[in-house]
């Protein structure tokens, strides 16, 4: 089941403690993000980032994706395939390791704020 964005936050800054504000306000947010928050808003990924730092964990423990449908996940998983990969984007052209790794960050990044913006009504902040 789906937790919103804000109550999982506040549920994993009382698990350690500590206050959405505390947290927030430790990540570099505006005073006012966590009120956009639980008025259904999601955070950017740089401040998805900032916050699971704060706390000790990863942005996917943060956001709850891996207990989302794994079906979900699906696009970033298919991208298990360099081939497919160097195919896709640069027409079969050979490319790094490291690109590779790069796009694929890349692509876990813009599919979170994806899952995000579906659970939260379209709203990033």
């Amino acid at each position: 089941m789906f937790e919103p964005f804000y109550d999982r936050l506040k549920r994993l800054c009382a698990e350690r403690k500590t206050s959405v504000s505390a947290v927030s306000k430790a990540a570099g947010c505006s005073s006012g993000s966590p009120t956009a928050w639980k008025n259904g808003a999601a955070p950017k990924f740089e401040t998805m980032q900032k916050l699971a730092d704060q706390l000790g964990i990863s942005v996917r423990e943060l956001v709850g994706v891996d207990e989302w449908d794994a079906q979900e996940q699906k696009t970033v998983d298919t991208l298990d395939s360099k081939e497919h990969l160097q195919f896709a984007f640069y027409g079969g052209e050979e490319i790094s390791d490291e690109l590779y790794e790069s796009v694929k960050r890349f692509a876990e990044v813009a599919k979170l704020e994806e899952l995000l913006r579906k659970k939260n009504g379209g709203r990033i902040n």
